[in-house]
């Protein structure tokens, strides 16, 4: 049975470096939420710090009704076998 130490780890050196807010979602998926002006620094850590090479990909949500639109990146890494979604 997995505890999840390595999709907590990961969560918790995103949430350290950057003050956001996230969660494990399950096993092998981690989500967190930022600020569209943190998006870049926060995906630039988990290329260069924590191995995530890989841009999955982009996708965006339309909130008509509140006149936003949310952005959605989701990267991999291949060490890990684990996916973090980047949410604005």
């Amino acid at each position: 049975m997995n505890d999840l130490k390595i999709e907590n780890n990961l969560l918790n050196a995103v949430v350290a470096a950057f003050k956001v807010e996230g969660k494990v979602i399950r096993e092998r998926r981690v989500e967190v939420f930022a600020d569209k002006n943190m998006v870049s620094g926060i995906l630039l850590f988990a290329k260069k710090q924590l191995g995530y090479i890989h841009l999955a990909h982009m996708t965006c949500v339309d909130w008509i009704e509140q006149g936003e639109f949310q952005l959605i990146y989701t990267i991999y890494s291949p060490v890990e076998k684990i996916t973090l979604f980047v949410n604005t």
